[in-house]
C-alpha cells in the first residue's frame, strides 16, 4: 500500500509538473517572440534537465563523481532511443511539416551542429585526457561550450513565430512562468521520477522481481521521465517542437553542463573513461547522427520512431546481459 502511494504521488507530480513546465514555456516564447524549438532548446531543457544536475552535485560533493558521467550519457541515450521516438510516433505529421518548412533552415543547421558536436566534443576531449588535458580543463571547455549554446539559441531564437503567436496560456506574468519553468517545475520533476521509480522498485521486489532486471529499468526510467511527461504534454497542447527542443537541449545540456560541473566538482575517474569512450558515446553519436536525418516522408519520420525505439530496446538488453554476473560492463555505470 505504501508502495502504490509513492508511486501515485511520483505520478501525480511528473504529470502537474511537466504541464506547468510546457505552459509556461509557451508563456515565456510568447511574451519574449522566442520560436517554440528554441524556448524547448533552452528554458524547458534546463528544467527537465536540472534533476540530473542535482544528481551530479550530489554525488560529485560525496565523492562519488562516476554517478554524474554515467546519468549524462545514459539518460542521452534514453533520451534519443527512447522519447524522440515516442515523439516522432506521436507527431510525425508536424514534425516532417516543420523539417520542409520554417524549422528547415540555417537554423535547424545550428541545432543539428550542437546536438551532434556535443557528444563529439567530449569523446575527442576525453580522448585527448591522457596526452596532458586536464580534468578541469576539459570541464571548462565543456561549461564555455554551453554558454556559446545558449548565446547562439537565444540569438537565432529571437524572431516571432506562427505557432507562438497563436499561443494562448491565460495571462500568466512572465515572472510567474519564469518561476515555474526554472524552480518549481524541477523540483516537481526531480521528486516525481524519483518516487515513482521508488514505488516501482519496491512493487517489483514484493513481486519477486531479479534485481538485476530493476537496476536497469530503474536506471532507464529514472533518467528520462521528466522529458517523457514534458512531450507528452507538449503533444497534448499542439507544441510538439517545444517537446523536440526540450529533447535536443536535454541531451546538449547533460553533456556540456552536467559532465562540465562534474569534471570541476570531482574530476573523471580513470575507471569510467574507457568504457565511456568505447561504449556508450560511440552509441550516443550513432543514435544521434539517425535522429538528426531528416526523411523524405512522413511515413519515413514514422519509420524513424521505430527504428530508434528497436535499437534503444536492443541497447536495454545489452545492458541486461552485462548486467548479469560475467558481463563486468555495468559497473561504472551502475546507479545512473
Amino acid at each position: 500500500m505504501v508502495s502504490l502511494t509513492i508511486l501515485g504521488a511520483g505520478l501525480v507530480l511528473l504529470i502537474v509538473g511537466s504541464g506547468w513546465l510546457v505552459s509556461s514555456g509557451i508563456v515565456i516564447a510568447k511574451r519574449l517572440g522566442l520560436a517554440p524549438l528554441i524556448i524547448g532548446m533552452t528554458v524547458v531543457a534546463w528544467g527537465t534537465s536540472m534533476p540530473e544536475m542535482f544528481v551530479a552535485v550530489q554525488a560529485a560533493l560525496g565523492g562519488s563523481s562516476p554517478l554524474g558521467l554515467g546519468v549524462a550519457i545514459g539518460s542521452n541515450i534514453a533520451n534519443i532511443g527512447l522519447i524522440f521516438a515516442v515523439t516522432f510516433l506521436l507527431s510525425y505529421k508536424t514534425l516532417y511539416e516543420g523539417t520542409t518548412g520554417r524549422f528547415g533552415g540555417a537554423r535547424t543547421v545550428g541545432v543539428k551542429a550542437f546536438f551532434l558536436g556535443s557528444p563529439i566534443l567530449l569523446l575527442a576531449l576525453l580522448l585527448l585526457r591522457g596526452r596532458g588535458l586536464s580534468d578541469p580543463l576539459i570541464a571548462l571547455c565543456l561549461l564555455g561550450s554551453f554558454g556559446l549554446y545558449n548565446a547562439y539559441m537565444w540569438k537565432t531564437g529571437r524572431e516571432p513565430d506562427p505557432e507562438t503567436e497563436s499561443a494562448e496560456e491565460g495571462h500568466m506574468p512572465l515572472w510567474t512562468a519564469v518561476l515555474l519553468a526554472l524552480v518549481v517545475s524541477p523540483l516537481a520533476l526531480y521528486f516525481g521520477s524519483k518516487w515513482l521509480v521508488l514505488g516501482a522498485t519496491e512493487l517489483a521486489k514484493a513481486w519477486g522481481v531479479q534485481d538485476s532486471v530493476i537496476g536497469v529499468s530503474a536506471v532507464a526510467i529514472g533518467t528520462s521521465l521528466p522529458e517523457l511527461f514534458t512531450g507528452i504534454q507538449a503533444y497534448r497542447k499542439g507544441k510538439a517542437w517545444i517537446g523536440v527542443g526540450n529533447l535536443v537541449g536535454s541531451n546538449v545540456f547533460n553533456i556540456l553542463a552536467v559532465v562540465g560541473v562534474t569534471g570541476l566538482l570531482g574530476g573523471y575517474p580513470d575507471g569510467q573513461i574507457d568504457m565511456v569512450v568505447y561504449r556508450y558515446l560511440p552509441i550516443t553519436i550513432a543514435l544521434t547522427i539517425f535522429a538528426t536525418y531528416r526523411p523524405m516522408s512522413q511515413k519515413g519520420v514514422f519509420h524513424q520512431g521505430w527504428f530508434l525505439l528497436l535499437c534503444y530496446i536492443g541497447f536495454l538488453g545489452w545492458l541486461l546481459v552485462d548486467f548479469l554476473p560475467g558481463g563486468g560492463g555495468l559497473t561504472a555505470y551502475d546507479g545512473s
